[in-house]
Parts: C-alpha cells; structure tokens; sequence
C-alpha cells in the first residue's frame, strides 16, 4: 500500500524593495520592508521502505525532499523532510491531525523556516497505481513509452 500525499504549506516572506513614493512629506527614494504570507504546494508518496519502515518523498517549490521518521495513525501523521539539495541541510518536522473532513491539518516547524501551517490530503492507493504494468495493460499498449518516427 502506497500513500499520496498532497497539500499547503504557508511560509512568512519578507521582500526588500525600493519606493519612489513620497512619505509624510518627504520625497523618495525609500528602501521598504514588505511582509506577506506565501503558499507552497507540494506532492509525494509515502511507502514502506526496508523492514516495513516508512519512507517516501516529496517536491514543491523548493525542489524534492526525503521524508524520514514517519509516524501514522487513524488520526495522526508527523515525518521530518530533508531536501535533497545540499545547499538545503535543514530539516523540517511535519506533525499533521485529521480534523477537518478528509483534509489534515497541522504545523511545521524547522531551525530555518520557523513554525508555519500546513494542509494535506492523504490516499491510500494499491502499489499497482504507481507501477507501469498494470497502466500498460489497462492501455492495450506493448511498451509505456516509444519515441517519434
């Protein structure tokens, strides 16, 4: 059994920019600090790895990451994420409960990303879904992939 995951993540984001605007009487150019909150999509698969430990990984704006250290349960998911890019070291913790219908709500929290939001769906799927035969099959083809003539 395989687990799709899909969902948000809101990070706070701070932008440096210049004003020609004039401010309480004064005239530009002004350097601005503006604040705002960006959401982040992201996808992955969560599958039993060696020995029934869970595995999988993820990719969103900030490129793909492993998940490691996956606890689940009816109502409850938490997994730590580490890109694979080494200019990434960082890990991230995710700790998720099911509250609000089938979508699971919860918080993130990393030494470099601070504490933020997150919402994700999760959807148990058999491990033909992610395995090319069964989808040749079911598409009458002899080979998943041939290149132009």
């Amino acid at each position: 059994m395989v687990i799709l995951i899909q969902g948000f993540f809101f990070q706070q984001n701070f932008e440096l920019m210049v004003s020609q605007a004039s401010h309480e009487g004064a005239s530009g150019p002004f350097l601005m600090v503006s604040e705002n909150l960006i959401n982040y999509m992201y996808a992955g698969i969560i599958f039993p790895g060696q020995k029934e430990v869970l595995t999988g990984y993820v990719q969103d704006h900030f490129g793909l990451a492993s998940l490691s250290d996956i606890q689940r349960s009816e109502e409850k998911l938490c997994f730590t994420k580490r890109y694979q890019n080494p200019a990434r070291s960082d890990t991230i913790r995710y700790t998720f409960n099911k509250r609000d219908g089938e979508s699971w709500i919860g918080l993130y929290e990393g030494r470099e990303t601070g504490t933020g939001v997150t919402r994700c769906f999760l959807r148990e799927m058999s491990d033909d879904f992610v395995s090319v035969e069964p989808l040749i099959t079911l598409l009458d083809r002899k080979v998943a992939w041939s290149w132009p003539v």
